[in-house]
């Protein structure tokens, strides 16, 4: 039952975010621009973009998500003990019931704006690898009561950990990352602000 739940609790999200995004577009066609939409970074032009730069600004309109099998393609070797989570790069978050904790952090060690990134995270149970356990991960930014604009995508590696691909956090402010974990019939869930 829990799982139906947070199913209809996604495609819920889904809705709002869909109808939000389409609020935005139906605004900019009309001429009346919007909050909302990815942000042009500085000396970036209308058509994407920059003076000194031909590279096109990076927006959900002009990346599209790269393919699932991008996340399975790729060899992934065990890479034997856990990485020691006391290390500053890594934000650790325990699940509201504390059944978890979530260890996280970007691949590149940022987290930009307005640009694909990913992140390596660990749940852990007693400091060790939960087998088993499915994870998704979304942003929400609460002051403007929407999310993302895309869906990342997160695969289990080899050594325990996910990967997680298509994050891409397009405003500048607070934004909410929640971590959803899903053992079983168990879903928990884990969250951090994160101020850009």
């Amino acid at each position: 039952m829990g799982s139906m739940s947070r199913r209809t609790q996604h495609l819920g999200s889904l809705a709002a975010v869909l109808l939000l995004f389409a609020a935005c577009l139906g605004s900019r066609e009309r001429g009346e621009g919007c909050a909302c939409r990815p942000e042009r970074l500085p000396g970036s032009t209308l058509n994407g973009s920059t003076a000194n730069d031909s590279t096109p600004a990076v927006t959900s309109a002009t990346v599209p998500p790269a393919p699932p099998e991008s996340l399975t393609s790729e060899p992934v070797s065990a890479a034997g003990p856990a990485p020691d989570f006391a290390d500053p790069s890594w934000t650790r978050v325990p699940s509201r019931a504390g059944s978890y904790l979530v260890c996280w952090r970007t691949v590149t060690g940022k987290v930009p704006r307005n640009e694909d990134f990913e992140l390596e995270v660990w749940v852990l149970r007693d400091g060790a690898s939960v087998p088993g356990v499915e994870l998704t991960v979304n942003g929400w930014m609460p002051d403007h009561g929407h999310g993302m604009l895309r869906q990342p995508r997160s695969a289990r590696r080899a050594d325990g950990s996910f990967r997680v691909e298509g994050m891409l956090l397009h405003m500048r402010g607070l934004w909410q990352l929640r971590f959803d974990v899903l053992e079983g019939a168990l879903s928990e869930a884990a969250e951090c602000a994160l101020e850009l």
